[in-house]
């Protein structure tokens, strides 16, 4: 194994680490939603809410489950690019903020882009992944305090 590939293996995020990601962004993006949902323009009430919740977690159970595991097992620079894909998603789906997925793409994006920060390609696709994914959340919480406001 190679330097770099020693590097890579060792950054690899463990199985507590994606379930801990997973929780965090479905709970940001819920939490959000309840925002929207019950202070803002949206109607839904508690089946709107219910309605997000389904939507989120079917998402995170796909992402988290089975698309960042997926890519961790690519070769350099798989990860670096699946992350940098999964943080454009993020940022497309701010538009569609009422669906809640934003924040579970955009933290697919983190997690790999960060899995991947000291690999030695596609190390500017990971650094791009880590900074898209934290402007699409960003930007998401800005679009539900818009659209509350």
């Amino acid at each position: 194994m190679t330097e770099a590939g020693a590097a890579t293996a060792a950054s690899r995020p463990a199985a507590l680490e994606i379930r801990n990601t997973a929780l965090a962004v479905a709970g940001y993006s819920l939490v959000l939603a309840a925002f929207d949902i019950f202070l803002g323009s949206g109607n839904g009430g508690v089946v709107g809410l219910a309605i997000v919740a389904l939507l989120v977690g079917v998402a995170t159970a796909g992402v988290f489950g089975w698309a960042v595991p997926w890519a961790l097992g690519m070769e350099e620079p798989g990860p670096s690019v699946v992350g940098l894909v999964s943080s454009g998603l993020g940022l497309l789906t701010v538009v569609i903020f009422w669906s809640g997925l934003s924040p579970v793409f955009a933290g697919a994006g983190i997690l790999l882009g960060r899995s991947q920060r000291t690999a030695y390609e596609g190390r500017s696709f990971a650094t791009a992944a880590v900074w898209l994914g934290a402007a699409s959340l960003v930007l998401y919480a800005i679009r539900i305090v818009v659209d509350v406001v």
